[in-house]
């Protein structure tokens, strides 16, 4: 196994260049991409939730996260499950006014 995928869900969105179950999840577009989840995170204020557990962030996004020495902050941006992402897609900030 790639060491990269160690502790990852195998469908993780940060593993589709690893695992063959994240790029099957990826072109049913079943999960969003590792860039979309980057974008949630810093755009919108969200952090998207790992798909086998609604309450911890994507433990790519953490790992990616990590790699670039930027820290998670869940104050700034709460886990968003996926329960909720997974139905109603992933979501956008509130414009301001």
């Amino acid at each position: 196994m790639n060491k990269r995928c160690d502790n990852l869900c195998k469908a993780c969105p940060f593993e589709a260049a690893f695992s063959e179950a994240a790029c099957k999840a990826q072109n049913y577009g079943c999960l969003p991409t590792a860039s979309d989840i980057v974008s949630a995170y810093r755009n919108d204020n969200v952090t998207i939730s790992c798909h086998d557990n609604d309450k911890l962030p994507c433990r790519g996004l953490v790992r990616y996260l990590n790699e670039i020495k930027e820290r998670l902050d869940f104050k700034k941006a709460p886990v968003y499950g996926y329960s909720v992402w997974h139905q109603n897609g992933l979501p956008k900030r509130a414009e301001e006014d």
